[in-house]
């Protein structure tokens, strides 16, 4: 490898009177060893001596420097820069799998930390046609795996992760609602009382990468075959078996070129089993029940979450929205007197409420009397 592209990645002064001998040991690239006794140019030459009988200079510091070949994105040192890098970035975050072995260079998008957007960078350039991974972050601020510096994710409520639990298996489902297509997600749960989890991929287009250790998880979904990416709407991304409470949420979007680092707005980050008893969302009939002129809904959240409740007549029209709105985790009491979304007493007979959070629906039907 020419000189002029190769990085000093190493070096080690030796006491030539301690040891009798020494190796180096590169796994990955090609590289070159040269020794320097106490920066004189006479003695400056290959190391060890290929050429006997050899010079002995005794009480000299001995300086290994090892070359290596470097690239921005070659996260695995492999010295070429394909998807695999990628795919090695999303193993050491959330597989715990071995760290690059040089840093810098697994920083991809050059914003002094090691994260879900690297992988997301590298996958942009190798599918996509996106521009080639950035020089890393050398000014000592770097931090693998966490955000830092001008690579922090940035909160917003254009994105919603929701959790939902299903009523037959007790499992919960993590869904995302946004605008724009998302490229990848990065979530960090902690198990509850001692629950060993279970996540299961419920995106066709994404793949899975994630592990436990104690009791916290890392999960990552990421496209590593083609660059896909989830679209955009509300979908179900993940299912998971077990207690837990969701410590954080960041997602990586590219748009028009633009890759942007993001934390979505989380509402429900805790499971049933993490509150109070139930586990499960109810609505319960209205009280009283035939009413005149005002009644009362009550529902329960297992965690906190959207709901939407609204009022149809006989005919399946809509006169009135009691609520659309997010609601903490507990019971709730919402009352309506009878009147519609301009103020005019509705008139006796037979009306329905419907309620909507996540993937539960549940009406009822009531009879108003005057």
């Amino acid at each position: 490898e020419p000189l002029d592209t190769a990085r000093l990645v190493a070096w080690a002064e030796i006491d030539t009177n301690s040891i009798t001998s020494t190796s180096v040991t590169v796994s990955t690239g090609v590289f070159e060893v040269h020794a320097h006794a106490n920066n004189d140019p006479a003695l400056v030459g290959w190391w060890p001596c290929k050429n006997p009988p050899c010079p002995t200079v005794p009480n000299v510091d001995l300086r290994i420097s090892v070359l290596t070949c470097t690239q921005p994105g070659d996260a695995s040192n492999s010295c070429e820069l394909n998807i695999g890098d990628a795919n090695f970035i999303a193993k050491y975050i959330f597989q715990s799998g071995q760290a690059p072995p040089i840093l810098n260079d697994a920083d991809a998008d050059g914003l002094c930390s090691i994260d879900i957007a690297d992988a997301v960078y590298i996958v942009e350039y190798v599918f996509q046609n996106g521009p080639a991974p950035q020089p890393g972050c050398v000014d000592g601020s770097f931090k693998p795996t966490s955000g830092s510096g001008n690579g922090q994710f940035v909160a917003t409520n254009d994105m919603i992760v929701s959790v939902s639990r299903d009523k037959e298996d007790g499992a919960y489902k993590v869904q995302v609602e946004r605008a724009t297509s998302v490229n990848a997600f990065d979530l960090t749960i902690r198990a509850l009382n001692g629950a060993q989890l279970d996540v299961i991929n419920l995106s066709d287009t994404l793949q899975l990468y994630w592990s436990q250790k104690g009791d916290i998880a890392r999960i990552g979904l990421i496209d590593l075959e083609q660059g896909r990416s989830i679209p955009a709407g509300k979908s179900a991304i993940l299912r998971i078996k077990g207690e837990f409470e969701i410590e954080s949420v960041r997602s990586v979007v590219v748009t028009d070129g633009e890759l942007q680092k993001l934390s979505p707005k989380l509402v429900g980050a805790r499971s049933a089993g993490a509150g109070d008893a139930g586990g499960v969302i109810s609505f319960e009939q209205n009280y009283p029940n035939p009413f005149n002129p005002e009644t009362n809904f009550s529902f329960y959240l297992p965690l906190e979450a959207h709901v939407k409740i609204e009022i149809y007549n006989i005919l399946g029209q809509r006169v009135k929205t009691l609520a659309d709105e997010v609601f903490t985790a507990g019971k709730h009491t919402l009352d309506w007197n009878s009147r519609d979304e301009n103020g005019v007493t509705v008139a006796s007979g037979i009306y329905f409420s419907k309620f909507e959070s996540g993937d539960f629906v549940a009406r009822k039907k009531m009879v108003l009397l005057r």
